[in-house]
Formats: C-alpha cells, structure tokens, sequence
C-alpha cells in the first residue's frame, strides 16, 4: 500500500499559513526543522508582487486578478447533487464524461478508479480546515489535462510566463466547475478539485489515469505536450470505466534519467542530476529551492518545462518506443536541445509604452 501524502507538508500549504496562527504553531512546533528555512523564504516578496524584478503593470493585474477569481469559484467545488439520478451503464457514463470533457475544453481526459491513497492524507492548505483527515473517499477519478501555449511559456521566468500559467489554471478549473456541476445535477456526488483546493496531489493521479508519466521535475510528461499542461480533477460516485494505460509511459523515466536537462537549466538547482534510485518512485526534488527561486524572481519560473525536449517536441515517440536503451535516446535528443528557446518579449498585448 503506497503511503498517503500530508498536504500539511507541501510547500503551498506552508507558505499559506498566517505567521503565529494555529496552523503554523502547529505544524512547526511538530517540525522544528522546517520553521528556519521556511521563515526566510516568507521574508522574500511575494510572488507577483512589484517588489520582484519581473514584475510588469500589464501583467500584475491578470496574475492577480485571475487568481483571485478562481478563489472566489472555492465555494462551488462541493454542492448537493440532484435528489433524482439517472442511472446509465459505466460505459455510457465513461464516454459521456469524457466526450463533455473535450467538447468543453480539455485537451486530456482520463479516469481511474480510486484508492485511498491517492488523496492526501489530511487537509492542510486552508487555515479553516487545517488538520481535517480526510475520510470521505469518493471511488473514481476523472483527470482533466489542458494544455498551455509553449510560446509564452518559453518566456520564463519572465511574466508572460505565469500569465500562461493562470491561463492554464482558469481553463482547467472551468471545465472542472462545469463538469462536476453537470454529474450533480445528473443525481451523482461531484467534488472539483482546482487551483488552492484539492483533496489529492494531481500529477501521481494523473499518471495512475494513464495521462503519462512522471518526469524528474516532478511533472507529468504526456506524449502530446510533454509537461506542458496544467491538471484538474473531479471526484465522483457516478459508475465509472477506466482509462486504458500507454505501457509507452513507462520508459519516460529512464529517458529523464539519460537526459537531465532540465537540472542543469533549473535555476534553483532544485531538480537532482543523479538518476532516480530503482528503490523510489521519484527523483530527490526540493521544493524549497524552487519556491525560491519563484519568490525570488517573481513568477513560478517554467523553465523546467521549457527546456524539457518533450516540451519542445524533440522526442520521436516512436523512436523511444523501439529504444532498447531509452538512456542514450535521450543523450542525442538532450544534445540536440542544448540552448533552450527562451524568449525575452512579452507579445504585443503586454508589452508597455
């Protein structure tokens, strides 16, 4: 049984905390190692603010200001379903959500039945329900994946990237919203799972849904757009089909193990060199050093994402399907992919008098 993840111990959730409120006494008087290096990353400007160097008056408002709205959409993520259910066959039902999906707007769709672990464990971003366990497991996933424009995010970390990324959020959470409000009133339980409200970490969900692959950045790598996407989730009790799964997938990691471009761009130097140990699941990634650099700067960065040779549409899948050794594939495409496509000029639309 794969170990439940804390949301109280992911780097969001931390910086979320009101300094000397209940949450943060809590966790730090439980994790007295953390409370230093967590206090000087609070000590830095806050991300998008005008104190950072990649702050721009064009770009500001729409980070905020669409982060904002996707705050005040909380309240919707979880209402009463219709008391009249229509009862359809798992089949119809997999296919009407996935077809609602793409006509709305997704890019990627997948479905997976639900195991406790993969939600989080206990609540821990919002200070009104700080500690809640998490209890109420609803038994299937639908993975929503909307793909960004590489363009902007090739702009990184400068902001017309975290423009983009906002971008991505809004598109996934309105599918989400309009989705989930569609099962409820078709008589089923619907929870939206969106920007600073989520019950479970989305990328190892994905990639249990057969969306693709875990990447050494820590993001989901799909065939069609690398890890060039954002993820939304809604969970439900409405009777369900699972998504086929790529064994394809399976030799992304050992193509990030041969590549390793993206730690020797990151800038935080937050993305480890090494291989993954076969006896994890995951590279040894800090997410202290990359909220670093995000507070820093200013923007959440994205040049992980954009100097990924998936992102940049270097990889020949077909290729790395035949790869008996997927390592030294990935040694050719990496040096193919040496200088990656960074764009300093915002598009016209953002750039000021």
């Amino acid at each position: 049984m794969k170990k439940r993840i804390d949301e109280r111990d992911t780097m969001f959730a931390r910086m979320a905390w009101s300094v000397g409120g209940t949450a943060y006494n809590d966790y730090y008087a439980r994790n007295p190692h953390k409370k230093p290096i967590d206090d000087e990353l609070r000590a830095l400007p806050n991300i998008g603010s005008p104190q950072t160097p990649t702050w721009t008056p064009l770009a500001g408002p729409i980070i905020d200001g669409v982060f904002g709205l996707l705050a005040s959409w909380h309240p919707l993520v979880d209402t009463a379903p219709s008391p009249t259910r229509i009862e359809q066959s798992p089949e119809t039902w997999a296919k009407w959500v996935r077809g609602f999906c793409l006509h709305f707007g997704a890019d990627l769709v997948g479905i997976l039945a639900l195991k406790p672990y993969h939600y989080y464990s206990h609540r821990g971003r919002k200070e009104e329900v700080y500690g809640e366990e998490i209890k109420d497991i609803l038994p299937w996933g639908i993975i929503i994946v909307r793909a960004m424009d590489p363009d902007m995010i090739h702009r990184g970390p400068l902001a017309p990237q975290s423009v983009e990324t906002v971008r991505g959020y809004l598109n996934v959470a309105v599918t989400a919203l309009a989705l989930a409000s569609s099962i409820r009133q078709a008589g089923y339980r619907a929870r939206v799972h969106m920007d600073g409200n989520y019950l479970l970490p989305l990328v190892p969900t994905a990639v249990d849904a057969g969306l693709g692959a875990l990447g050494r950045n820590g993001l989901l790598i799909t065939k069609e757009f690398g890890p060039c996407v954002r993820i939304s989730a809604v969970t439900t009790d409405m009777p369900l089909l699972e998504t086929p799964k790529d064994p394809l997938f399976e030799k992304v990691h050992r193509f990030c193990n041969g590549c390793n471009l993206c730690s020797t761009m990151c800038p935080g130097k937050a993305i480890p060199s090494r291989p993954m140990d076969k006896m994890k699941d995951n590279w040894a990634y800090s997410p202290e050093k990359c909220y670093r650099v995000w507070r820093n700067v200013g923007t959440d960065c994205g040049v992980c994402i954009s100097s990924c040779p998936f992102t940049q549409g270097a990889v020949d899948w077909k290729k790395l399907a035949e790869a008996q050794t997927p390592e030294r594939y990935a040694q050719e495409v990496a040096l193919l992919c040496q200088k990656r496509p960074f764009n300093p000029t915002p598009p016209e639309w953002l750039k000021g008098e």
